[in-house]
C-alpha cells in the first residue's frame, strides 16, 4: 500500500487531510483491488471489508495474549496468521495493544472539573 495513502486514509481529518481526499484514496484503492483480485468492489465495500480484516487480526492477537497471560503461561497458539500479522504490522502495534504504560480511563477516578487524578477504581 502506498505510504501517502496510509498517511491519508489514517490520519484525522485537517487541513491537510480532508474528507475528499480520503474518498479519492479509497476509490483508488478500490480500483487498483479490483483489477488484482478479481473481485469488484466499490469504495465502501472496501472500507468495510478493511474494518472487519483489522478487526479479525486484533482480535485474533487479544485471544493469542489472553492465552499466554492465564495462570500457568496458558497454551500458546497459533491464532494469528501471517496475513493478520502483515495488518497489525501496517495499523500498527500500539493499535492493537494500547500505549505502553498508559492508564485505562475505566480503571481510574479523574476529577474533570480540575483534571486531576484522583484515585484507582476498585
Amino acid at each position: 500500500m502506498n505510504f501517502l495513502f496510509l498517511q491519508v486514509l489514517n490520519g484525522k481529518l485537517s487541513g491537510s487531510v480532508t474528507a475528499a481526499a480520503k474518498g479519492r484514496c479509497w476509490q483508488q484503492l478500490a480500483v487498483d483491488v479490483s483489477a488484482v483480485s478479481g473481485i469488484t468492489r466499490s469504495a465502501e465495500e472496501l472500507k468495510k471489508k478493511w474494518t472487519c480484516v483489522k478487526s479479525e487480526a486484533k482480535n485474533s492477537m487479544a485471544s493469542m495474549k489472553r492465552g499466554v497471560s492465564q495462570t500457568g503461561g496458558g497454551e500458546l497458539s497459533d491464532e494469528v496468521t501471517a496475513s493478520q500479522r502483515r495488518v497489525i504490522d501496517v495499523i500498527g502495534q500500539v493499535c492493537v495493544e494500547g500505549i505502553a504504560g498508559g492508564v485505562d480511563c475505566a480503571a481510574v477516578k479523574i476529577d474533570y472539573s480540575s483534571g486531576i487524578y484522583v484515585s484507582e477504581v476498585k
